[in-house]
Parts: C-alpha cells; sequence; structure tokens
C-alpha cells in the first residue's frame, strides 16, 4: 500500500514571482477602490465628532498610502501558503536562530554608527543644533521614534529580506536576488506622491489617479547619494540574512539605523557652511557621508563567515 507523502511546504513554488506580482498588483487595485470611500468617511467623523475634529486636517495621499500598506500585507498573508512563505517566514523569524543579544547588540551598532555620521556633521559645521530639547521632552520623543523604527524595521524585513529575497533567491540565487530585491528597496522609498498633486476623493477612480504621481512627476530628479544609500543598506541587511539565516539581526541593525536618521531629521538642521560629505540636508542618507558608512557596513558583514545557504531561501 503506497503512502502519500506529506506536502513539502519549503520547496520552491512554480511560477511563485508571477503569484506574488498578481497579489501586490490586486493589492495595489483594491486600496485605490477603498482609499476615496474610506478617506470621506473619515473626513464626516471629524465634521460630525468634536472628538475627532483632527480627522478633518487629514489628506487623501496620507489615506491612499496606508490602504496601500494594509492591503499588501493582507496580500501577503492570505497568498503566503501558496507562494512557500509561511515556512520560509517561520524559519527566518525563529527566535532561536538568532539570540536576541546579537539584534539588541547590531541595534546599538546602527545607532551608534548614525550618530557618529551626526557627530561628524556637528563638529565640521555642517549641521547644528538649535534647540536641545528638554529631558522629558527627549525621552518621549526617544519612545516615539524607537516604536516607530521597530515598526518600520519589523514590516520592511518581512516584506524585502523576508518575502521579497527569498523568493527571488529561489529564482535567480542569492547574489541575483540581493541586487534586484535591494533596487526595489530603495526605489519604494521614493514612493511619495507630489505634494502639489491634490486629488478630490469623490470618485471612484480618485485612488488611481493619484498613483499616477506616486513617484513624484515625470522629469523629476532624485537625490543620487539617497538612492545608492539605500541600495548599499539594503544589501548589507540581504547579507546579514544570509550570514545568520535569521531576520532578526537585520530587524535590529535597520531600527537602529532608523532611530538614528529620524533623530536627525528631527533635532539637527543644515547650516550654510559648504560640506561636500554631508549633502544639502540633516537626512544623513542623502549624503555621501552616508553612501561611505553604508559601504563599510556591507564590506563588514561580507568578511563574515557565515552558514551554507539552504537550497530554498536564507539559510
Amino acid at each position: 500500500m503506497n503512502r502519500r507523502k506529506p506536502k513539502d511546504e519549503s520547496a520552491p513554488t512554480p511560477g511563485g514571482l508571477g503569484t506574488l506580482a498578481a497579489l501586490l498588483g490586486a493589492a495595489v487595485a483594491a486600496a485605490a477602490l477603498i482609499a476615496p470611500p474610506v478617506f470621506a468617511l473619515l473626513l464626516r467623523a471629524g465634521r460630525a465628532y468634536p472628538a475627532a475634529r483632527g480627522l478633518r486636517d487629514l489628506d487623501f495621499v496620507s489615506v491612499l498610502t496606508r490602504c496601500l500598506l494594509g492591503a499588501i500585507l493582507l496580500a501577503l498573508a492570505l497568498g503566503g501558503r501558496r507562494l512557500g512563505l509561511v515556512p520560509l517566514l517561520r524559519r527566518t523569524l525563529a527566535p532561536a536562530r538568532a539570540p536576541w543579544s546579537r539584534a539588541l547588540a547590531l541595534a546599538a551598532a546602527g545607532l551608534a554608527l548614525v550618530l557618529a555620521l551626526l557627530g561628524a556633521g556637528l563638529a565640521s559645521g555642517a549641521y547644528a543644533l538649535p534647540a536641545p530639547p528638554g529631558m522629558s521632552g527627549l525621552l518621549a520623543a526617544l519612545a516615539k521614534l524607537t516604536l516607530a523604527a521597530l515598526v518600520t524595521a519589523l514590516l520592511e524585513e518581512i516584506l524585502f529580506r523576508g518575502a521579497l529575497h527569498g523568493l527571488l533567491r529561489r529564482s535567480g540565487g542569492p547574489v541575483l536576488a540581493a541586487l534586484v530585491g535591494s533596487a526595489i528597496f530603495s526605489a519604494v522609498h521614493f514612493a511619495r506622491p507630489h505634494p502639489a498633486i491634490h486629488e478630490v476623493a469623490g470618485h471612484w477612480y480618485s485612488g488611481f489617479r493619484q498613483l499616477l504621481y506616486l513617484f513624484r512627476p515625470p522629469g523629476a530628479v532624485y537625490p543620487g547619494p539617497e538612492v545608492a544609500t539605500l541600495f548599499v543598506l539594503g544589501l548589507a541587511l540581504c547579507v546579514l540574512v544570509e550570514r545568520t539565516g535569521s531576520l532578526w539581526p537585520a530587524i535590529g541593525l535597520h531600527a537602529g539605523l532608523v532611530v538614528g536618521m529620524r533623530m536627525g531629521m528631527a533635532w539637527l538642521v543644515r547650516t550654510e557652511a559648504p560640506a561636500f560629505w554631508f549633502g544639502r540636508s540633516a537626512h544623513i542618507t542623502n549624503s555621501w557621508a552616508g553612501v561611505a558608512a553604508g559601504t563599510l557596513v556591507l564590506l563588514a558583514l561580507l568578511r563574515r563567515p557565515g552558514p551554507a545557504p539552504a537550497p530554498d531561501g536564507p539559510p
């Protein structure tokens, strides 16, 4: 009597990238359709209830981007088993594969690296600290920044280094997966509709019209240092996942970097002093210093030995 073998959920699924593209396309379309009625509902709530009057100033772009994020996460959750993402993410998110101390150490290292760059900017006169925050305000701001950075790092690592990198790795190997995934990671950070484009959410197609300006109008000039910094950091995070076999170290490093970047954006200003390495703003990713630091992180991780890669995803 022949026994049926259990299905290997970790095996590569045929057409995985095509299925992922179809799921993401459906999620984008659903978000574009849902955003107008959600926006109208929130505006009515803001006018009807005094406690919700802050909703009166809500803009359509913020509603659309949140609908996009929610729809994409829901699509991945619903299609995860078909794509083979469930066992992949279960392995890479298993705490036993990467001690929490490693993730915390990398978070501290990422924060220290960005703070060192910001300190160098202050010392060179490129940055200035107009009004140092008080202790109570500082602690509250740090708590808020840390929470936002953790959420950002968790979601982006699951999406890019977990789902996207895992699927690309199955199709073309780790090097191609890292290059393509990091390029997408860098590009997605520029998905910010142009502020001069205002769409009235009065029609069912309003969301689709706004999506036309998701990457700003044609002819917009993108900052080269920021594109390069995000690409190099994406590569470094891919290497970290390959070396450790877990997403948690990448989540820790990512969160530490984001906390430091947002501290600089919140409390520092760019002065008029000429400084080639520090760009035109206090956004450290949009500077050649950020590119250099990201490259050093990448080279340091490439020098570290790692476990042999598994055939169907990160080790």
